[in-house]
C-alpha cells in the first residue's frame, strides 16, 4: 500500500484585480451598467497551493502453482489552486487586459483565486498462468473514471476574454490479452489483442467580454479502439537477433454537442466573434484503421557492445478536439497521424562505464497538433507534413568505488532538429508563417548532468549526495512559432543530500532551482506561465 499527501508550495502572489477593478464593458462609449462590474478579491501570497491526497493499494493471489492475479486499486483527490498565469508589464503590454503589472515575474492580477476540484479513481487485474512449459497467458482488465472541476482565464488578467468553468467526466475501459513464449531461445514471439473504449463528457461555461456574452460549449465524445498485435525475435547466430513486429488497429468516434449563447445582457456578439450560429450542433463520427510495423536488427559485437538499426511505420488515430467548437470545419474530424521511423545505435558496457548513444530520423504524415484557428480560438489540427531527427546519449561513468565510498557522474542529452514541411489543414490561420517552423513541444537541446556521491560511515548509517544540473532548450508550445509562444532556453542547478539512520529512518535536505533562475516554461502571448523560483526544504522518511 503506497499513500501520497501533498499541501502547500504556492509562490505566486495575487495583486487582486488592479487597474480592472470595478470595470464594466462599453459598446460604442457607453458603459453596460447591466454587466456585473469586476470584483477585487484583495491581496493573496503564496497561490499556488497544492492540495493532494493518493492512494493505491495492491493485492497478489496465488490462485493455483501456475497461475497468479495481481489487483491494484488506486484513487487520488486534488483540491489545489489552479495554475496561474503572468503577464508581461505595463510598459510592454498596454492593452485593456493589462491590470497594472510591474515587473514582478510572480506577482498576478486576478478577480479570483480559484481551486481545482480533480478526483481520479479505478482499478486493475492482471491474471498470468502458465498454459505449459515456455508458453505463458496473460490479460490485463482495468478501469478509470475522473471527475475534473476547473476554473480560470488563460491570458493572465482579470479581463475576461474568454473565463471559462469547466466540467469533465472521463469513465475508461480496457482489456489486453496475451500468449507469450518468451523464455530467451532462439526464437521467442508474442501475439495479442487490445481493447479500450472511453466515455467523455465536457461540459464548459465562459464568461467572454470578447463577445459580450456568457455562452456554454456542451460535448460529449465516445471512443473505442481495438488492435491485434505481435512480434517475433529470431536468432540466426549467437550475437545476431532479428526482430519483426506487426500492428493491425481500429479506431472508431462519435461525437456529439452543442453551443448555446445565453446572451445575458442584451449586447451579445457572439454570432460574428467566433463566425458562427446560435444555438450551433453538431453530430459527427469518425472511423479508420490502420496497420503499422517494425523491423529491428541487433548484432553483439563483443559482450559489452551491441549495436542496432531499425525501421517502422506508427499511427495515431484521428478524432475530435474539444477544445473550441464553432463552425462547421471544427467540427470535422482531424485525421489520422503516420509515421515512418529509422533508428540505429549501440549500448556499451563496462564495470564503469555504461554508454547507449541513438539517432533517429522521423517522417510525420498529418502530424496532429495544436494551434490558433481562424475564428482566434485554440484547436487541434493536422500538419501536412513534418520532420523530427536528431540524437539521444546517455552516460554513466564511475569515477570511484572503494569498499566504502562511491563518487558517480551521470549525463543525459538530446538534440531535436524539427521542422513542419507542409500543410494540409484548413482550420488554421497563417498556414504560410507555420511552414518551416519547428514543432511544438520540441525543444532544439535538452541535457542533465549529475554528480552523485556515497559514503557508508560508522554502525549502520550512510551519507549520500547529488548536485544536478538540467537544461531546457528553446520551445514552441503551438505552431505559428511566433516570439510570443515561444520560451527561451532554461538552465536550472539542483542539490540533494539524504543521511541514512541505521533505523529505517532517512533525514534529507534538497534545494532546487538554487541559482533563482526566472523562467518559463510555457508562452501565450503577453501571457506567460512562470516556474517555480529557489526552493528549499528539509524533511524525513521511514522505511517499512
Amino acid at each position: 500500500m503506497a499513500v501520497l499527501a501533498q499541501n502547500g508550495g504556492g509562490f505566486m502572489d495575487g495583486a487582486g484585480a488592479g487597474l480592472l477593478a470595478g470595470f464594466r464593458p462599453s459598446v460604442r462609449g457607453v458603459v453596460q451598467t447591466q454587466v456585473p462590474a469586476l470584483v477585487d478579491p484583495g491581496r493573496r501570497k503564496g497561490f499556488g497551493d497544492k492540495d493532494l491526497v493518493a492512494g493505491r493499494a495492491t493485492f497478489e493471489f496465488k490462485m493455483a502453482p501456475e497461475s497468479d492475479l495481481v489487483v491494484k486499486l488506486f484513487g487520488s483527490r486534488d483540491r489545489g489552486d489552479t495554475r496561474q498565469y503572468d503577464r508581461i508589464s505595463r510598459a510592454q503590454d498596454a492593452t485593456i487586459a493589462n491590470a497594472g503589472e510591474n515587473n514582478d515575474p510572480y506577482e498576478f492580477y486576478s478577480t479570483g483565486y480559484p481551486t481545482q476540484r480533480i478526483d481520479i479513481y479505478g482499478g486493475s487485474a492482471s491474471f498470468s498462468h502458465k498454459v505449459r512449459e515456455n508458453l505463458n497467458f496473460t490479460a490485463i482488465g482495468g478501469w478509470q473514471g475522473s471527475k475534473r472541476s476547473v476554473q480560470g482565464n488563460g491570458d493572465g488578467s482579470p479581463y475576461p476574454a474568454s473565463y471559462f468553468d469547466a466540467n469533465e467526466k472521463l469513465s475508461q475501459s480496457s482489456l489486453e490479452l496475451r500468449l507469450a513464449d518468451d523464455t530467451g531461445g532462439k526464437l521467442d514471439w508474442i501475439a495479442g489483442a487490445f481493447y479500450v473504449t472511453d466515455d467523455v463528457k465536457f461540459n464548459t461555461n465562459w464568461i467572454s467580454y470578447s463577445a459580450l456574452t456568457n455562452y456554454d460549449n456542451l460535448h460529449r465524445q465516445e471512443r473505442n479502439s481495438f488492435a491485434l498485435f505481435g512480434q517475433a525475435d529470431y536468432h540466426p547466430l549467437e550475437r545476431l537477433q532479428v526482430s519483426a513486429g506487426l500492428r493491425y488497429t481500429r479506431d472508431n468516434a462519435h461525437y456529439v454537442g452543442r453551443n448555446v449563447d445565453h446572451n445575458p445582457w442584451g449586447i451579445s456578439t457572439f454570432t460574428t466573434t467566433f463566425a458562427t450560429t446560435n444555438p450551433f450542433a453538431w453530430d459527427e463520427k469518425f472511423d479508420d484503421d490502420n496497420v503499422s510495423g517494425r523491423l529491428t536488427v541487433k548484432y553483439d559485437v563483443t559482450p559489452s557492445l551491441n549495436v542496432f538499426v531499425s525501421a517502422g511505420t506508427g499511427y495515431r488515430g484521428g478524432g475530435f478536439d474539444g477544445t473550441s467548437i464553432f463552425t462547421v470545419a471544427e467540427t470535422k474530424p482531424f485525421a489520422s497521424e503516420t509515421v515512418r521511423a529509422y533508428e540505429a545505435g549501440l549500448r556499451w558496457t563496462t564495470p564503469r562505464l555504461r554508454l547507449s548513444l541513438d539517432a533517429f530520423d522521423y517522417r510525420f504524415s498529418e502530424l496532429q497538433a495544436t494551434t490558433r484557428l481562424a475564428n482566434d480560438t485554440n484547436g487541434r489540427a493536422n500538419v501536412g507534413k513534418a520532420s523530427s531527427k536528431g540524437i539521444e546519449v546517455a552516460l554513466s561513468a564511475q569515477l570511484l568505488r572503494t569498499e566504502r565510498q562511491s563518487l558517480s557522474f551521470d549525463v543525459n542529452a538530446a538534440w531535436l532538429d524539427t521542422e513542419v514541411l507542409s500543410f494540409s489543414s484548413n482550420r488554421v490561420a497563417e498556414v504560410l508563417q507555420t511552414v518551416g517552423d519547428p514543432l511544438p513541444g520540441a525543444p532544439d537541446v535538452s541535457a542533465t548532468a549529475s554528480l552523485n556521491h556515497s559514503i557508508t560511515l560508522k554502525e549502520g548509517w550512510s551519507l549520500r549526495s547529488r548536485v544536478g544540473v538540467t537544461h531546457h532548450g528553446e520551445e514552441s508550445n503551438r505552431l505559428n512559432a511566433t516570439p510570443g509562444n515561444t520560451a527561451k532556453a532554461y538552465t536550472l542547478v539542483n542539490a540533494r543530500v539524504d543521511l541514512a539512520t541505521p533505523s529505517n529512518w532517512t533525514l534529507y535536505a534538497y534545494g532546487r532551482n538554487i541559482t533563482d533562475e526566472v523562467y518559463f516554461p510555457e508562452l501565450n502571448g503577453a501571457a506567460r506561465l512562470v516556474g517555480a523560483p529557489a526552493t528549499y526544504g528539509i524533511g524525513a522518511r521511514f522505511d517499512f
